[in-house]
């Protein structure tokens, strides 16, 4: 075996161009920011649609739910309500927020580090609201 073989065996071609790697990860990003704005949305529109006589697992009735996102929603919506109060809709801006970040490429690379103190951030205003 030559020594002209044996380098193009260790160096392969790619796939895709470095170009194309950059654009797809690029609508893969602007993907997931729309996917985040739709839940934030969804998420929001049925904390709004809260009602605490919906069906849900600590109120069983027969009558059909009222939330907009059905029956769905109102189990979904409960236990935030109750557990979190107003601080709930804090989830909603989150999502909507880094869903704009990533679908205008803004901060992207920040995601996960920003993410792992949103708990915090919620739960402090969750007491806050409490609190007042």
């Amino acid at each position: 075996m030559t020594m002209a073989l044996f380098t193009q065996k260790i160096n392969p071609k790619p796939w895709i161009t470095n170009e194309a790697a950059k654009r797809l990860k690029m609508r893969f990003r602007q993907l997931l920011g729309l996917i985040l704005i739709f839940l934030g949305t969804a998420l929001f529109s049925l904390l709004i649609s809260y009602n605490s006589e919906d069906p849900s697992f600590r109120n069983a009735t027969n009558q059909p739910a009222k939330n907009f996102l059905g029956q769905f929603g109102s189990y979904f919506a409960d236990p935030l309500h109750l557990g979190l109060g107003f601080a709930s809709f804090s989830f909603s801006v989150f999502f909507i927020i880094w869903g704009w970040r990533f679908l205008t490429n803004r901060g992207c690379n920040q995601f996960i580090r920003r993410m792992v103190f949103a708990p915090l951030a919620i739960s402090t205003l969750a007491m806050f609201f409490a609190a007042h």
